[in-house]
């Protein structure tokens, strides 16, 4: 569900201890700041002395289970919580003020991701398909293993999460008994990396740790970015896409529309956007989304095959979703019930104290 985060807060701490304690001192180009870093295993922190901003980074599932070829479980927020706060005050080690608890700290990166199950044999076939999930505006970095959606403020990456592991085994050494988790090569992740710009503008100044790493934030951003990808709808068969389309509208409308699903799927989102006009675009999208299709085919040797990512997410994040959905519903009913109550005794009280006339309780009334 997450994956990395990265987040700061203001603190006093001297800087002349951190260096006696290991902390090297480095400039970033980019920014032309100085800042004191230490890193572990498992964190990354980094002080920037001339405001006072501590700012760590990690991978959560890393963090709390040795590897992240597993989904974090949000059950374990409240150890998660307290186990950082350990990490930082070994890291900080009495060199300056306390440091807030890691809840209220400011997210500035935040890796949302999920797992589509798939069989070893299938998973070139389902690649293809998110291959061709563009997303608009973005520039596409495609690989033999998977690909990424880079926009300047958020990327989209999906990737065979097996190859992803070797890669790191045999490149650079970063690789673990851990990481090889049962199914890993059923696995493709599908990851959404937020980060400050976004996370600013989805959410405000709502970007605390506990306002963001929880149920709701994954679900419903994993749902809008399958929504951007047209995931959410079934995906069919090239012939079964354009037997529908030819039942659903006429003659003139359906050859229309099946031009420019095979302008998408052959030649990709580039070409479309150069060829249609905007508005164009954005009315072929909803008349194929109102009526249930997506705009993306498969040419799967089962003509009759149906693909529904939904139903390919590993089963810890489903159940998290129905979990939150039943919670909303319960709570939306309990919300209703109290309010007809309130509005009831309001009412009984208004006429024994005779505040209204009572000609509701009259068979004419």
């Amino acid at each position: 569900m997450f994956d990395t985060v990265a987040a700061y807060t203001i603190v006093d701490i001297d800087k002349v201890n951190l260096i006696n304690q290991g902390w090297k001192e480095i400039a970033y180009k980019s920014t032309f700041e100085n800042c004191l870093v230490k890193q572990d295993s498992s964190m990354r922190a980094a002080y920037y002395f001339m405001n006072g901003r501590l700012r760590i980074e990690f991978s959560l599932p890393k963090l709390l289970y040795g590897t992240n070829s597993l989904l974090y479980n949000p059950s374990d927020y409240q150890y998660m919580i307290q186990y950082v706060n350990k990490k930082i005050n070994v890291l900080i080690n009495g060199c300056g003020n306390k440091v807030e608890c890691f809840s209220r700290w400011t997210v500035t990166r935040l890796d949302i991701c999920c797992h589509f199950i798939i069989e070893p044999e299938d998973r070139g076939f389902y690649l293809g398909i998110l291959k061709k999930a563009d997303l608009a505006s973005a520039s596409k970095i495609l690989y033999n293993t998977g690909n990424r959606n880079c926009y300047k403020s958020y990327n989209v990456i999906d990737y065979l999460k097996m190859e992803e592991v070797k890669f790191r085994n045999t490149a650079i050494g970063r690789c673990s008994e851990k990481d090889y988790v049962k199914d890993l090569d059923k696995i493709i992740k599908m990851e959404v990396q937020l980060k400050s710009g976004k996370l600013s503008s989805l959410f405000g100044d709502m970007r605390s740790v506990k306002e963001l790493i929880n149920y709701s934030t994954a679900v419903s951003t994993l749902k809008d970015i399958l929504e951007k990808r047209r995931l959410d709808n079934p995906i069919l068969h090239k012939t079964e896409l354009y037997k529908r389309i030819s039942y659903l509208f006429t003659r003139t409308r359906s050859t229309n529309l099946k031009q420019y699903v095979n302008d998408l799927n052959e030649r990709g989102l580039m070409y479309v956007s150069e060829k249609y006009e905007r508005q164009t675009l954005y009315r072929y999208k909803k008349l194929l989304k109102d009526n249930g299709l997506s705009n993306i085919y498969h040419d799967h040797t089962d003509q009759g095959k149906i693909v529904r990512f939904a139903d390919l997410i590993s089963r810890p994040y489903r159940d998290s979703v129905i979990k939150y959905i039943v919670i909303l519903m319960i709570f939306l009913h309990l919300v209703k019930m109290l309010s007809n109550v309130s509005i009831f005794l309001r009412y009984n009280w208004a006429i024994d104290f005779g505040i209204i006339d009572s000609y509701y309780y009259e068979e004419d009334g």
